[in-house]
């Protein structure tokens, strides 16, 4: 899907120029108290009915929010604390300023801590700052697009700045050496942020070349429509992570929260050609988790033709995994994931070890059927199955020995600490 700025505003990016790891300089935004991102994942994975008793609910937003932005170990850094990006493609050159800021704080108070956000005119150009200091001031990063190669260095010190989308389909739109170019461009304008680039791509197709291009990629899965089965999502997100850990570039899954059936040229009289569902929204959240990326962006809150908040319950499902992402990422962040065999190819299992712990991730592909599970455990040595999220299922899932078993529903996806 192309979602490219207008020409007017397209960057003209043509130096050339080794990728490095960015190396930010703090900025001179007020420090906060919170500690966000630091604070163990397994410290709140109680079971269900001990979930409630937490003091406060976990955050997005780490307590170092406005400091250096770096890269490391295919991870986004604040300072010293993690960062997962989690939130929306806000797509604002096709809306105004006004829009582009009333979203930007609806996101921010759901929790999000993440949006892409462009340029919408000349006049905006000459004004966006002011839209940076209201994003620092909600607590929320912003990857800009379309900025002006004259603003870029004035509004680098911006502390909501966390990066610079250079390319956007860039497998439809350039080559691997064009994407290299603008981001190079972009380093020059501002050393001290990460690029991004986003692919539109198949899972049967991974585009390797592109994964050195920029610090951060995004792998587009949005298969609810146009024919792809919805277990494309891990295919698609297991390819993306292999390659930027090669690369050392991180991998921000991309994933479906509109409808084909509004795009132009689309057939809007398919019955396919619809919204995800939220148990799909969830499930293909999860798949991509279990994939092992370092960051999401749904596609999309808002442009010319789709808007999520006219999809009331896909909304509010983003919104009710805000509080698990921010439980999970610093496991996220710093565990790396181990991929089970299921001896199923509806199933996927993933375990993280963590703190003296290990954390499991089923997920179920299939739409339509309940999965049989078989996945030895014996290398995680279980001691039991303790959810960690009250609410999403996964009664069927059964530990005997060292041997999950049982069953998982259709669509499933379920968090476990099992020793």
């Amino acid at each position: 899907m192309r979602r490219t700025v207008p020409a007017l505003l397209a960057l003209s990016l043509g130096l050339m120029s080794c990728m490095q790891a960015p190396t930010p300089q703090p900025s001179t935004a007020a420090q906060t108290a919170d500690t966000a991102g630091s604070a163990p994942a397994d410290t709140q994975t109680a079971a269900p009915s001990e979930s409630a008793q937490a003091l406060r609910p976990p955050s997005l937003v780490p307590g170092t929010y406005g400091q250096q932005v770096s890269v490391q170990n295919a991870g986004l850094r604040v300072g010293n604390q993690g960062l997962f990006p989690f939130g929306f493609y806000h797509v604002s050159w096709m809306s105004d300023a006004a829009t582009r800021q009333r979203d930007m704080q609806e996101m921010s108070a759901a929790g999000f801590n993440t949006m892409t956000a462009s340029v919408i005119n000349d006049a905006d150009n000459a004004r966006y700052g002011e839209f940076l200091d209201a994003a620092a001031r909600a607590r929320m990063y912003v990857l800009s697009e379309g900025v002006f190669e004259s603003s870029v260095p004035k509004l680098a010190s911006k502390p909501a700045v966390l990066g610079w989308m250079v390319a956007d389909d860039c497998n439809l739109q350039y080559t691997p050496a064009q994407v290299r170019d603008r981001g190079a461009r972009m380093r020059s304008l501002d050393p001290q942020h990460p690029t991004y680039a986003a692919l539109f791509t198949s899972y049967a197709e991974s585009h390797s070349d592109f994964f050195d291009t920029t610090h951060m990629m995004g792998n587009m899965s949005y298969p609810i429509g146009p024919g792809d089965s919805i277990g494309a999502t891990y295919d698609m997100q297991r390819l993306s992570v292999g390659l930027s850990k090669k690369n050392g570039t991180v991998p921000v899954a991309n994933l479906q929260a509109f409808s084909w059936g509004t795009v132009p040229g689309h057939d809007a009289s398919d019955p396919a050609a619809r919204m995800p569902t939220p148990a799909e929204v969830y499930n293909m959240t999860y798949q991509a988790i279990g994939a092992g990326v370092r960051g999401i962006l749904y596609y999309t809150y808002l442009d010319s033709y789709s808007n999520v908040r006219r999809s009331p319950a896909v909304w509010e499902m983003t919104k009710s995994i805000v509080p698990e992402i921010a439980q999970l990422s610093p496991m996220l962040l710093s565990a790396e994931p181990k991929y089970l065999e299921t001896n199923n190819g509806n199933v996927h299992a993933t375990a993280w070890a963590y703190q003296g712990h290990t954390y499991l991730l089923l997920t179920n592909v299939s739409a339509t059927q309940a999965q049989p599970l078989y996945v030895p455990l014996a290398d995680q040595a279980p001691t039991g199955l303790r959810p960690l999220f009250a609410g999403r299922g996964g009664e069927g899932v059964r530990l005997s020995g060292t041997t999950l078993g049982g069953t998982i529903a259709p669509l499933g996806a379920h968090f476990f600490r099992i020793n």
